[in-house]
């Protein structure tokens, strides 16, 4: 009897725990709309071409993967700060998805996006493909990106010219 009594108020006592492990394992599906919404204001403030809004959005240890190379915060934020004084320069991008993982601490979004600028000798460029970005909770609970890819759709072909036979 007295076993049956200390395991009870054994159980008792780590509910509280017990509870609190179940909800970090399975987050709400809340936190992908987090995620998604996130994702979004990062693209305003691009589209704003705010730097340090656009940078308020990035973890200290971010990557974004251009070219088939890693390129660090402090690239990361002069790259960004000389295409925002572009006057040509244009990228905007929609989320379409988001997953967060079972602990919670990290997810990715993927989406579409478009580029627009100018190549080195003046003329104008466009681009658009797909990206994913992964995310991390920091501690104060925002999401911050801390890795960055984006994938170029090939330009689309031009048919050929119809070819006339002769009849």
């Amino acid at each position: 009897m007295r076993r049956a009594v200390v395991m009870g108020l054994l159980l008792l006592l780590s509910w509280p725990a017990l509870a609190q492990r179940n909800k970090t394992a399975n987050p709400p599906a809340n936190e992908a709309d987090a995620v998604k919404q996130a994702d979004a204001d990062w693209a305003k403030a691009c589209a704003a071409k705010d730097i340090e809004q656009f940078m308020s959005f990035v973890d200290p240890n971010a990557r974004f993967w251009q070219g088939g190379e890693g390129v660090r915060l402090a690239a990361i934020r002069e790259e960004f700060r000389q295409s925002f004084g572009d006057k040509s320069f244009s990228l905007k991008w929609t989320p379409v998805d988001a997953n967060v993982a079972s602990a919670g601490d990290l997810a990715y979004s993927t989406g579409t996006f478009t580029l627009d600028g100018t190549d080195a000798n003046g003329q104008p460029t466009h681009r658009s493909g797909s990206y994913l970005t992964v995310w991390k909770k920091s501690a104060d609970g925002k999401w911050k990106v801390i890795e960055d890819i984006g994938s170029t759709a090939p330009p689309k072909a031009t048919p050929p010219a119809e070819q006339h036979k002769d009849e």
